[in-house]
């Protein structure tokens, strides 16, 4: 725990309805302006179902501060892949830019080694035609944190029916991390 902030693992005990639609409610107010332009009718990130699932499956993280929650992650074992995954890392508006990102990373590679798993994957979305400057500061972040762009392809290739809702072409970007 650093500077008051404690990460954990949260239990489907503590997460009640309305709490689940904070969390949702926080990623989709990060991703609206991380990726405004690519979605057609602001696409929501994550919706009640999926992220009730992901509570269920023990894979999401979360950053409390003074008993609010401020940040989380969404993590996934890729144990044939010998690595883990990460995704939806959001901090909420008003405590972004204080390293709670950082530090949820640095628990989710915590947690990698304990499964003994030496590598970290995310999947970055960004335009193919136009920079996006949310997902150009992403990639220069990524980058100053360790990791590497490993492989590109066209977004379409892996959720078809997703990219019918995009506004734009987009390529969807594997990036991993040695831990």
């Amino acid at each position: 725990m650093k500077d008051g902030i404690e990460i954990y693992f949260l239990s489907e005990n503590q997460a009640k309805e309305v709490f689940i639609e904070d969390l949702c409610q926080m990623v989709n107010a990060a991703y609206l302006p991380a990726e405004k332009g690519m979605w057609m009718n602001d696409f929501p990130r994550t919706h009640m179902d999926e992220m009730r699932m992901f509570i269920q499956q023990g894979r999401v993280l979360v950053a409390e501060l003074g008993g609010e929650i401020v940040g989380l992650v969404v993590v996934q074992l890729m144990v044939a892949e010998r690595m883990a995954e990460f995704g939806m890392l959001v901090s909420a508006p008003y405590y972004q830019k204080l390293g709670i990102g950082t530090q949820l990373i640095e628990k989710v590679e915590v947690w990698a080694k304990a499964q003994q798993l030496p590598r970290l994957r995310l999947e970055l979305l960004t335009p193919k035609k136009w920079k996006h400057p949310k997902k150009e500061q992403l990639k220069k972040w990524y980058r100053k944190i360790g990791f590497r762009p490993a492989h590109t392809e066209p977004f379409e290739n892996r959720y078809p029916e997703a990219a019918e809702k995009l506004k734009t072409p987009c390529d969807f970007t594997i990036w991993l991390k040695d831990i």
